[in-house]
């Protein structure tokens, strides 16, 4: 699952940085890069055990911007980086409950504004006040989409949900985007499947919740 914002990663490297850089205006980011070491012939970069304490001088970049409309606890910057020239992790420090994460490389400007734009907490709150009354559903999948949207709401990113063979898996899940996607929680679902038999399951069960502004669900062989 992908949560708004999260679409646009650029990989270390990305030549069209500069480009981008230089036509969106610029939003106030720190980053630290961790020290490199070299061995023999091959180049290693070294990291902490605890990649945590590698935010300590994104912490205090953040704490030492000046003229910035910002300030979330004494940091002056919405997203802080912190990089050892291959391993990027990202942290959105505008919310108590949010955790910093690894990702693939930094985001584009056009996903940090997109970002920056919504209100998170106010998706979530959305998502945990919408009735969860499709006509399809029995106690247990209610049971499941709330246990999720909890854990959600508590910022967690990794959420395994594990029933039993017929209990309706796929409905379970296709309520479930749609709910995310109602609320603004998200805005792209990846829904993989193995088996073309098991998409088109998929998508007649997304054919039983009313079509929104954009399309809920498309086929990508």
């Amino acid at each position: 699952m992908r949560w708004a914002g999260d679409s646009g990663l650029r990989r270390l490297g990305d030549p069209s940085d500069r480009r981008s850089s230089r036509l969106t205006p610029a939003l106030p980011i720190t980053s630290s890069m961790s020290a490199a070491t070299s061995s023999g012939s091959s180049r290693q970069r070294s990291w902490p055990s605890d990649h945590r304490t590698s935010f300590t001088q994104a912490e205090r970049y953040a704490r030492g911007l000046r003229e910035s409309p910002y300030n979330f606890d004494g940091r002056r910057a919405p997203f802080l980086y912190s990089t050892n020239g291959e391993i990027v992790w990202f942290h959105d420090v505008r919310g108590p409950l949010s955790r910093s994460r690894r990702i693939a490389g930094f985001h584009t400007p056009q996903a940090l504004r997109e970002m920056l734009d919504r209100d998170a907490d106010a998706a979530l709150e959305r998502l945990l006040a919408t009735p969860n009354e499709h006509v399809r559903l029995r106690p247990y999948q209610r049971d499941a989409n709330a246990t999720v949207e909890r854990a959600l709401a508590d910022r967690h990113r990794r959420i395994l949900v594990a029933m039993a063979t017929g209990t309706g898996k796929t409905f379970t899940l296709v309520n479930q985007v749609y709910r995310l996607m109602k609320a603004d929680v998200a805005k792209r679902v990846l829904f993989l499947v193995d088996r073309r038999a098991l998409a088109a399951q998929a998508v007649r069960a997304f054919a039983s919740f009313p079509r929104g502004p954009r399309p809920l669900c498309g086929i990508h062989p």
